[in-house]
This record gives C-alpha cells, structure tokens and sequence, in this order.
C-alpha cells in the first residue's frame, strides 16, 4: 500500500517546469546547519536552494560533463562546514560546490555495473558512497 505524505505536510513548495523554483524530478533532498534546503533537480541538471519555508534563493548547475556542470543530479548532502557534495547518475561522479554553489572539485569514475546511489560524510569529512550496481561502498577521504 502507498504512503500518503500530504496529510502529514505541513508546507510545500515548487512545481513542474525550468524556472526558478520549479523542478523537473526533484530527486533528493538536504539542509545545512542555517536550515537552507538543497534540492537535486535532476531533470534540470541543477540544485536549488531554498530557505527553510521554501523561499528561492539560487540555483546553479547545467547540463553538461564539465567543471560547475551537472549531468542528471540525484543524491546530494551537506556535510558540517556546509559544503555540498552531488551524487550525478549521469557523470558516474560526485561534485564538491561550496554552499554558495562554488564548484570546487569532482571525484569518482564509472564501474563495471550501474553507479552510485547514496552519499553520506561524517564528522571528519569522510565520504561514504554506495555503490549499487557494483555492490560495494567506497569509502573517499
């Protein structure tokens, strides 16, 4: 049985489209220690931000393979210096962007099987990443 979620919110925010505050399969979500919102808006190659009551802030990302480019973003965390880290289904990588939205580097490769699915960083800065079609977690430091 399918769980209704809309009888439990309390607000939302967004709808269908490329705008500004519009997504296109909205795929994950996280928040900073401010409470700001990220959103892996993997049908427009990009993240948004938000504040905590859903009010639009930025945006960055676009289609494409290159350095501040994202290729269908899906999985994305913050880690406690605010730095966001996005899992892209499309590239086989993660992206490190600075909560601004400042790239500032990339890291990991495609296996032998489909690619990653999950992110995790703990306390030290240690990156956790499954690893679904190789059925492992690599560990990044």
């Amino acid at each position: 049985m399918a769980m209704v979620l809309d009888s439990l919110s309390i607000r939302k925010f967004g709808s269908y489209g490329s705008g500004n505050g519009q997504f296109s399969c909205p795929w994950d979500v996280a928040s900073d220690r401010s409470g700001c919102v990220y959103v892996a808006d993997r049908g427009n190659h990009r993240v948004q931000v938000f504040t905590p009551d859903g009010g639009y802030l930025r945006k960055f990302g676009k289609s494409g393979s290159g350095n501040r480019e994202l290729y269908r973003p899906f999985t994305i965390c913050v880690d406690s210096d605010d730095l966001m880290y996005v899992g892209e289904n499309g590239n086989n990588r993660v992206s490190v962007f600075t909560y601004e939205g400042v790239f500032l580097k990339s890291f990991g490769s495609k296996g032998s099987g489909p690619g990653l699915d999950g992110i995790a960083v703990d306390q030290c800065g240690v990156v956790y990443v499954s690893d679904y079609g190789n059925n492992r977690v690599q560990i990044f430091s």
